[in-house]
């Protein structure tokens, strides 16, 4: 494992704990599986151009910043980050209530 797979790893499984995902719920959303989810966070694999694109869509990251690090300042779009931020700050059971408004919203399309 390199270095730059371990950091790699690292910074998937913190922006998913920052969202408040399980491995499942996150590989389900990029189209993998668990275990491969593990391997990415672990840097035991390396995770295809294709998969970094779709991992960083769904923790709402760029690529550089998966891939690179940097900027404390995570999200692609300030207003998705304050929205991330206020949402870490509330209740469990109210970021449930919040999930469950989008998954309605989002159906209803």
């Amino acid at each position: 494992m390199s270095e730059i797979e371990s950091q790699f790893g690292e910074r998937i499984r913190s922006c998913r704990e920052h969202l408040g995902l399980s491995q499942k719920q996150l590989a389900e959303a990029v189209g993998t599986s668990p275990p491969n989810i593990n391997f990415y966070e672990r840097g035991s694999r390396s995770a295809p151009m294709s998969m970094i694109l779709k991992l960083a869509k769904e923790l709402g990251v760029t690529t550089d910043y998966l891939l690179l690090g940097g900027d404390q300042q995570i999200y692609a779009d300030r207003y998705i980050s304050a929205a991330f931020q206020a949402f870490s700050e509330l209740k469990p059971r109210d970021r449930n209530i919040i999930i469950q408004m989008i998954n309605v919203l989002k159906e209803s399309r």
